[in-house]
């Protein structure tokens, strides 16, 4: 069109023809681009007018007049260049406004001179307006995700991250910038990435899935090198571009320590369930035995009376003593664990109770073992019994010493402590509020949990047969809860 002669479109049938039924619109301008001369039919229609009403119509009523100075330079370039495509906006007869695709090109005589303007106009409604739906869908997307407590990722076919949502940062420590390109296993613990790529591979070849995509709990790695457990559920698209995957991850953290939390708690209370049940038998075996014992003490005297020391029988009969009065020990630690004990609780200092106990236990268990402690010149007083506090700090004296026979240090701490309801409420037993704590570490070689799980049931030792009742941790905890405090142990191998 370019090096021949112009033609208007009726002299020449061809063209007439090509002009007439084109789709697209085509407009024959002045040499300067201001007025129209020609326009075919769907160029018409689409701008609401007919054929003849667009004859020497300005140019510029085809554009809104914000765009005219930019139109004027199109049609410059296109002079210059020979050619100018770009995309713009119409105006119809009846004012509205429609995006269209547009070609300017040049029509030169035989010299060459520019004596016409050509232009191609295609209207795109359809895809503009798809592309505003799309946009208007994105942002929905966007404002979604971004309002969305869980971390949202998108990856490609090659597992990496395509999109990331605000939350991710909350999940994980990354900003979301930080994810876009990567790959989706940096965001995987070492052990699972390899897992991950091979599942990945299998799924793109076979369709096969290895694991359940709804709300499966995965570990996750957060930026600080710790793993972070989510619940991951995950979702396919299929399109031009290729396989995307999103997943939605929720941090469920405070899930798991809840539930940890109600596992120690069933666990606690069966336990107290299991030392009441123990205690009450205890109590009423004790009480019993204590009645036979009576008699036996009572008889025995007697017959200490009437066979003095130096009779064939009297050391027999000592001997008899002797044994129901460690009879007789036994079951009062046995009434001490079943909280059966008559206390006479007084006001007392825990630091007093505690340095008077650590004069004495520096003879009684040795001198291998360091005894230090660590006392709160502030202490609150309580109400106990203060020879029944000395057997527990005796008792767990002793407790320490078996566990250390090769020497070591046993700490007693005391201090004020407020008990908050969180707290309160992973231990059993216990109300929140102001306490005394007595703490009593020692360095000996520790407790696995089974072994830590009986420690307070009566009979329960670790000693070799022969040493020890196994009633001194029994009568700690049944002088504790008949005291109204709490008894609670951290121990493991080692520690």
């Amino acid at each position: 069109m370019s090096d021949r002669p112009f033609e208007k479109p009726e002299s020449n049938p061809d063209w007439a023809e090509v002009f007439a039924h084109a789709a697209w619109g085509i407009r024959i301008g002045s040499t300067d681009g201001r007025t129209v001369e020609a326009v075919n039919p769907a160029f018409a229609r689409m701008h609401g007018y007919s054929v003849d009403e667009m004859r020497q119509m300005p140019v510029e009523a085809l554009y809104p007049p914000e765009l005219h100075a930019s139109i004027a330079q199109y049609w410059q370039r296109a002079r210059s260049e020979g050619h100018y495509d770009f995309e713009s906006w119409h105006l119809r007869k009846d004012g509205s406004r429609f995006p269209v695709f547009v070609q300017f090109t040049t029509i030169k005589d035989p010299t060459g001179q520019v004596v016409r303007q050509a232009v191609n106009v295609l209207d795109i409604s359809d895809r503009h307006d798809a592309e505003i739906a799309r946009a208007a869908s994105e942002e929905r997307y966007r404002v979604i995700a971004d309002a969305a407590s869980d971390a949202i990722i998108t990856i490609d076919a090659d597992s990496q991250i395509l999109v990331v949502n605000r939350a991710v940062e909350r999940v994980f420590g990354y900003r979301p910038e930080e994810l876009v390109g990567q790959p989706l296993t940096m965001l995987m613990p070492e052990y699972l990435r390899h897992v991950h790529r091979a599942a990945l591979g299998r799924y793109l070849e076979t369709g096969v899935r290895h694991l359940n995509w709804a709300a499966i709990e995965l570990p996750g790695l957060h930026r600080h090198g710790h793993e972070v457990p989510v619940e991951v559920s995950f979702g396919e698209s299929r399109g031009s571009g290729g396989h995307t995957f999103t997943a939605i991850l929720r941090d469920i953290s405070d899930r798991k320590a809840a539930e940890a939390a109600l596992r120690r708690s069933e666990q606690q209370l069966l336990q107290a369930q299991k030392m009441e049940a123990v205690g009450r038998l205890a109590g009423g075996i004790a009480h019993d035995f204590n009645n036979l014992l009576t008699v036996l003490s009572g008889a025995v005297h007697y017959l200490l009376a009437r066979h003095p020391e130096g009779t064939p029988d009297h050391a027999d009969i000592a001997a008899i003593k002797d044994a129901g009065e460690r009879a007789a020990s036994l079951t009062d630690q046995l009434l001490a664990f079943s909280r059966r004990q008559v206390l006479q609780p007084a006001e007392i200092s825990v630091n007093d109770a505690v340095r008077r106990t650590a004069t004495l236990l520096r003879r009684l268990i040795g001198e291998h073992i360091e005894v230090i402690l660590g006392l709160d010149d502030g202490l609150g007083a309580v109400k106990a019994d203060p020879t029944q506090l000395e057997q527990v700090l005796l008792n767990l004296a002793i407790n320490a010493r078996d566990a250390m026979p090769g020497g070591g240090t046993l700490r007693f701490e005391t201090s004020n402590v407020a008990v908050n309801g969180d707290y309160a409420s992973t231990h059993l037993g216990l109300e929140p509020g102001p306490y005394v704590m007595l703490a009593v570490t020692d360095t000996g070689h520790g407790m696995d949990p089974v072994t830590k799980a009986q420690i307070f049931e009566p009979f329960f030792t670790t000693n070799e047969e022969g040493k020890g009742t196994g009633l001194g941790l029994a009568t700690v905890y049944g002088i504790v809860k008949q005291s109204g405090g709490s008894i609670y142990v951290y121990s493991e191998p080692g520690h």
